[in-house]
């Protein structure tokens, strides 16, 4: 089996993270909004969030697929609607779990938490897989959109409870000195939300410059510096026989008027 090579690393890495660095479905097409630059106030909301998306959107997913497959064709138009149910019935035991962790935390999520099954995030998903019939596939999707989904939430809960409270998971951080409280308004959720999705680009084209490169230049790099090493070191190894004539009588009358002074 052929080693992989570094430009096919880096095509096959962009691949697999398309809906984490590359079309994050928050970043940019602005799903679940509401959610990053209103609830999510600290790293406690943003776990929150991130477990009941979690828990809501995988298992709607894997089994809207199956119970579509058993509805007539007439009646394919109940497929947003019957989502947005089953989402519900996973959200009500998922904020029992969620309250279990942190009975705080319901409290600071609010409303916010219900909306999950109505999410735009949640309809998106769907649409993206429903015409997708290997429910491994759609798995796999379904994991990629909850984590960039999920990195946005956390990246943006702990600069926003770090630089407006002071705090990380309510614990008090001594080397926070100023605090900020128009980091919780949620016109700068927006203003952060933004830095992210600069953030994510800026990443996304660091790999496609590396991919570049890599195309441009095939030689594995291990191999240059091999070659440059023995270079050297033939340099090194070279002796005076090998050198021109006039350039070891030189050498010599030199040595030779130093001995006389």
């Amino acid at each position: 089996m052929k080693k992989m090579s570094k430009r096919n690393y880096y095509r096959r890495f962009l691949s697999v993270t398309k809906g984490i660095f590359l079309k994050n479905p928050v970043l940019t097409m602005g799903f679940a909004v509401p959610f990053v630059v209103v609830a999510t106030t600290s790293l406690q909301t943003a776990v929150g969030l991130s477990i009941g998306l979690l828990l809501t959107l995988v298992p709607v997913g894997l089994i809207m697929p199956l119970l579509m497959a058993k509805i007539p064709q007439d009646f394919q138009w109940v497929d947003y609607p019957l989502c947005a149910l089953i989402a519900a019935f996973f959200v009500l035991p998922t904020r029992v779990i969620v309250g279990n962790i942190s009975p705080a935390l319901m409290d600071s999520v609010g409303v916010y938490f219900s909306l999950l099954c109505v999410s735009t995030l949640l309809f998106a998903a769907r649409g993206k897989t429903r015409k997708e019939p290997d429910l491994a596939k759609v798995l796999l999707e379904l994991v990629k959109i909850w984590i960039g989904a999920a990195m946005v939430l956390l990246l943006v809960g702990v600069v926003r409870e770090i630089f407006g409270y002071g705090t990380l998971w309510g614990k008090a951080l001594p080397w926070v000195k100023l605090r900020f409280s128009g980091v919780m308004v949620s016109a700068f959720g927006f203003i952060l939300l933004g830095f992210v999705a600069a953030l994510g680009k800026k990443i996304h084209r660091t790999i496609l410059a590396a991919q570049i490169w890599t195309a441009r230049n095939r030689g594995p790099i291990k191999e240059k510096l091999i070659e440059l090493a023995h270079k050297m070191r033939e340099d090194e190894e070279e002796t005076p026989e090998e050198l021109p004539k006039e350039t070891v009588e030189e050498t010599s009358k030199e040595n030779q008027g130093k001995e006389q002074e």
